[in-house]
């Protein structure tokens, strides 16, 4: 049996749809920034794009640093992060998706 490779952008657009979305319930609002706006207009493309065409790029879906946990769900179903001050080298926040799935959000500047 084939598997054919997922494309890398839509599953990534995906993800960023996702988080997005999860992000804006767990803040019970629409992020009103710079980052905010460019990752609507993303997925406002791809939105529009035409069915069979391949996604346009998107420079916030590029930018996710994706974890996955091997263990199974743990924790709430859904959570903001932000790191430590220790951690410098790593990503400023994310979301954690039912404990299986971490992303964490470049900034896009």
């Amino acid at each position: 049996m084939a598997v054919p490779t997922p494309d890398p952008r839509r599953w990534r657009l995906a993800l960023l749809k996702h988080v997005y979305l999860a992000a804006c319930l767990q803040l019970r609002s629409v992020p009103d920034t710079a980052d905010a706006r460019a990752i609507r207009a993303d997925l406002i493309a791809a939105r529009d794009n035409p069915i069979k065409a391949r996604p346009p790029a998107s420079v916030a879906a590029d930018r996710l640093t994706v974890y996955r946990s091997e263990v199974g769900r743990q924790g709430p179903p859904l959570a903001l992060v932000a790191r430590d001050e220790c951690c410098e080298d790593e990503p400023p926040g994310g979301v954690d998706l039912a404990g299986r799935c971490s992303v964490r959000v470049l900034a896009l500047r």
